[in-house]
């Protein structure tokens, strides 16, 4: 009994312990695009661009964990209101056919029947702008001078460029050898 109670508090503790960054991208299938990110948000927790619209997601935990367990959800309001457009157990993308996602989610699986739930989700807007590119995520604080100025442009070429030019360049876990 004691044993079972602790296997339990312990599983609970990770996962009120487990953080995501959650992609929003422009474009299907996670592909060669411009995004945001909401970094370092717990289960539950949505992360949406109020007006922006998105064709795919995904997400990593933070601390370079992945757990397959995990499940993401895409909404069509910016809230994480009404049903999921769709979902799907796993960190790799999600994508839609048209361009109307407007945010996206985390949810926790406990066992096969059924997913963490404690309420209302909690809402988040996007921390980064960012371009992923071959083996590089080029990333931009929203709320930086250079973040503002990026704010204003409208071209892709322009905001793959922008990003190239002043944002933090790290590799891709997934490119990493």
């Amino acid at each position: 009994m004691q044993f079972s109670t602790l296997l339990l508090t312990a599983i609970f503790s990770s996962i009120a312990m487990a953080n995501y960054n959650i992609m929003l991208y422009q474009k299907k299938d996670c592909k060669k695009t411009v995004g945001k990110t909401c970094s370092n948000v717990a289960a539950r927790t949505c992360c949406g661009d109020e007006g922006n619209k998105y064709r795919s997601a995904k997400f990593e935990e933070t601390g370079g964990g992945n757990d397959s367990d995990d499940q993401l959800k895409i909404y069509k309001e910016s809230d994480c209101g009404g049903l999921a457009v769709k979902q799907q157990t796993g960190n790799k993308c999600l994508s839609n056919k048209k361009k109307e996602v407007e945010s996206a989610q985390v949810f926790v699986v406990i066992n096969a029947r059924g997913e963490e739930s404690a309420g209302p989700a909690k809402r988040v807007e996007p921390d980064e702008h960012f371009l992923e590119e071959g083996g590089f995520r080029y990333t931009l604080k929203r709320d930086s001078p250079e973040g503002e100025a990026y704010e204003m442009l409208a071209r892709f070429e322009d905001q793959a460029e922008h990003l190239r030019s002043f944002g933090k360049r790290e590799e891709i876990p997934e490119f990493i050898k």
